[in-house]
């Protein structure tokens, strides 16, 4: 997983000053952003499941339909959460304070 725990681990071995986001206002406010995208990208993906899931539910393959749904849950329902939640943290440390409405 990119910027993920291993190889955040493995780079700040390498590079001991390796950070997603420095620690500057307008940094934070960037990656704050870049989770939008990220969240959009995941939402598009979950919802092209929805005719897979669809063909299966009609093929009366029910199985493969519950499977699907489960992995579409953990493969993008998951994500949005986190970035959901990284997106609140970036936009406090930016000084935003929240999402503006």
């Amino acid at each position: 997983m990119s910027h993920g725990d291993r190889m955040n681990a493995w780079m700040r071995r390498r590079i001991p000053s390796y950070r997603i986001v420095q620690p500057t206002p307008s940094a934070a406010a960037a990656y704050a952003e870049r989770t939008v995208h990220i969240e959009r990208q995941h939402l598009a993906w979950g919802l092209a499941a929805l005719a897979t899931l669809g063909y299966g539910i009609a093929a009366r393959a029910y199985g493969f339909a519950f499977l699907l749904t489960a992995l579409n849950a953990i493969t993008n329902g998951w994500p949005i959460l986190l970035q959901r939640y990284n997106r609140v943290r970036a936009e406090r440390a930016a000084g935003r304070g929240g999402r503006e409405a």
